[in-house]
């Protein structure tokens, strides 16, 4: 975040990516990290993103009285020249695109193109415009908390609310943090404005107006009506959403808003759209585009930045941030049009969520078949008083059961280590969400390339970086990958009080290893795949553990993970730890190691952990990038030699 003084009155903003130029301007009574779904869009497409919070709103300074949209429309016009912006597309909603339409009016030749969603042109009413005045007098009396819940149900859509409560926390965040004078003052200027239907059909610049498909705000009609007016418009109406499509259905609301920038400006979307998103995402999200700035970064090796003033916006001391891991968390959050968190190792990241998460809850419900260090830290340090819980994932009503003896916090793994059993996360996400319980996912061995829980219901999807994520056996780093804002903010917070940050090396090596991921990860699961049909016909083989093997759970992984099962995969022989450790031993090939994800195949007995709970004989091993064939031979090899007989 960075601060610009404008006469008086700091604006707080975002600058980030590079390529033309794109302003995003929030309604009310949000703030600019209601965007955060674009501006990673944006971002990771070749474009620059700027989103501020208006005066009154967010981290900037609230002015009491009245302000009118021609102040915030004068405000974005400085900020643009604080910046040496000279033009810019502005992007706006309800307010937003109303303050977006008086910017046009005052500053037409600053505009390139205007994207308007859920927006009214027209005048208020005098009865509308004696509603508003009402309302900011009753923020003046009352606070937020009490129109926030009101406003809720007609903000966000129903089915929204049910299917992503994290889309619900979110926008009661953003309209509780909200200062009542500063929302009071936007209200009594916003009565006021002036009609901006002439304005329309002079437009002389590309439009797009948006609209949700059960926006009560801003109704069908209306947008319809507006989109006519303007001509050469092109009217999108985003299905299963209210009055914030941008934040509902993020995917569709970009697909609309890439398809629009591309006719508007082409050739400056640079990644090539959204056939490869994700993929594109990871090598371009973090990759410099000015003249002369180099391709690859140097990791920045800094403890302190200079910085002078009172603390605020910017770099000061290495524990608060560091810009390589600004760039690493860009990549990530791009996979998953999110905003991430890296810290030092995916057990610090996990101890930062259950703290951000377990205040007022009574339990903490985890996999019982886990990852077990997550399942010990859980236990251990029962976080704000939040008692560990074991639960099996796969037990639906015994999940209801357990979620309904008291606030709770669902903490999923699928599929899980060592065992890979896979869970249905959204049916788990819905359980979660009838609950009031935030739900987590432990997503390290699918990786966002291949599984998605945010999708499907999770507030947060936790990663081992160490793991598949880098790929290269060279570093240790987690990450935490979310869209609520405010659980970003409290992660960030944690990381910095308790002392989890990465190095800046890791996090560069990190980020250059996640650009192959998409590549790794396929060739990976293609090969553990082959090597699990191999083994469940193998004699000596009791058991084979693998998302794509088990009859009963194939359809729903399928589901879940469509572009493969990962590199991970588990056997059980026919025999007990001493011929484990034997077979495991007379490999040629394959490394005796513990973890995975690497280039390089590795195995190891797993119950040879103290705490794991593994059955005696399983061998876990992942699949490197060797090709198949060797992989199967050594294997075959390993079995005769270290279990003759």
């Amino acid at each position: 975040m960075s601060i610009w003084p404008a006469g008086g009155v700091d604006i707080s903003y975002d600058d980030t990516g590079s390529g033309p130029p794109v302003v995003l301007v929030h309604g009310h009574p949000f703030d600019r990290s209601m965007w955060y779904p674009q501006v990673s869009y944006l971002t990771s497409h070749g474009y620059r993103a700027i989103a501020a919070d208006l005066r009154g709103y967010g981290a900037s300074t609230v002015v009491p009285g009245k302000t009118t949209l021609d102040v915030f429309a004068r405000d974005i016009a400085g900020l643009l020249d604080h910046l040496s912006v000279p033009a810019a597309i502005l992007c706006g909603l309800s307010m937003g695109g109303q303050i977006v339409l008086e910017f046009t009016r005052l500053f037409p030749d600053r505009v390139l193109a205007l994207v308007l969603a859920d927006t009214s042109a027209p005048a208020d009413t005098q009865a509308g415009a004696a509603v508003r005045r009402a309302t900011a007098d009753r923020l003046l009396s009352e606070g937020m908390a009490g129109y926030a819940a009101e406003v809720l149900p007609k903000m966000v859509s129903p089915r929204t609310l049910r299917r992503r409560p994290d889309i619900g926390a979110h926008v009661t965040g953003m309209m509780r943090g909200t200062a009542p004078a500063g929302a009071a003052a936007a209200l009594r200027g916003r009565a006021e404005r002036p009609d901006y239907v002439g304005l329309l059909s002079d437009l002389a610049v590309p439009a797009l107006v948006v609209v949700g498909s059960d926006d009560e705000f801003t109704p069908l009609a209306d947008a319809r009506l507006l989109a006519e007016r303007i001509g050469s418009a092109t009217l999108t109406v985003i299905p299963d959403a209210g009055h914030m499509p941008n934040l509902e259905q993020p995917a569709a609301f970009n697909d609309a808003l890439g398809q629009f920038l591309r006719a508007a400006l082409p050739g400056h979307d640079r990644s090539g759209g959204r056939t490869a998103s994700a993929d594109s995402a990871l090598i371009h999200a973090a990759t410099p585009r000015d003249r002369g700035e180099p391709l690859v970064p140097p990791p920045v090796l800094a403890s302190i930045f200079a910085s002078d003033g009172e603390p605020g916006g910017g770099l000061a001391y290495g524990r608060n941030g560091n810009p390589t891991w600004q760039s690493l968390e860009r990549a990530l959050g791009a996979l998953e049009d999110a905003g991430a968190v890296a810290f030092s190792s995916g057990q610090a990241a996990a101890m930062a969520l259950m703290l951000a998460l377990a205040r007022g809850r009574k339990q903490i419900l985890v996999p019982r078949d886990g990852y077990y260090n997550v399942r010990e830290l859980a236990r251990r340090l029962r976080p704000h008083g939040a008692e560990a819980v074991s639960v099996d994932l796969q037990d639906l009503a015994g999940v209801e059961r357990e979620l309904g003896r008291g606030p709770s916090v669902l903490w999923a793994e699928s599929p899980t280590n060592p065992l890979l059993r896979v869970a249905d996360l959204a049916a788990l996400g819905r359980l979660a969400a009838a609950a009031g319980a935030p739900m987590v996912v432990d997503n390290t061995v699918a990786t966002g390339v291949l599984q998605q829980p945010l999708e499907l219901g999770a507030i947060a999807s936790l990663c081992s970086l160490t793991k598949s994520a880098s790929g290269h056996s060279d570093l240790i780093m987690g990450a935490v990958v979310s869209r609520d804002q405010q659980l970003l903010a409290e992660l960030r917070d944690w990381r910095t009080l308790g002392g989890g940050i990465a190095g800046p090396l890791e996090a560069w090596l990190a980020l250059r290893g996640l650009k192959t991921l998409p590549l790794r990860i396929e060739r990976q699961s293609a090969t553990a795949l082959a090597i699990a049909e191999y083994l469940a016909a193998h004699p000596r083989v009791a058991a084979v553990h693998y998302p794509g093997s088990c009859a009963a759970t194939r359809d729903l992984a399928r589901a879940q993970m469509p572009r493969g099962f990962g590199p991970l995969l588990s056997f059980e022989l026919d025999g007990g730890a001493a011929d484990a450790d034997a077979v495991v031993a007379a490999a040629r090939l394959i490394v005796q190691a513990t973890s995975f994800g690497g280039v390089e195949s590795s195995w190891e007995r797993r119950g040879r952990w103290p705490g794991e709970s593994a059955p005696d004989s399983l061998i876990r091993l992942s699949a490197g990038l060797e090709p198949a064939a060797d992989l199967i031979a050594d294997i075959d090899q390993s079995l005769r030699a270290g279990w003759p007989g």
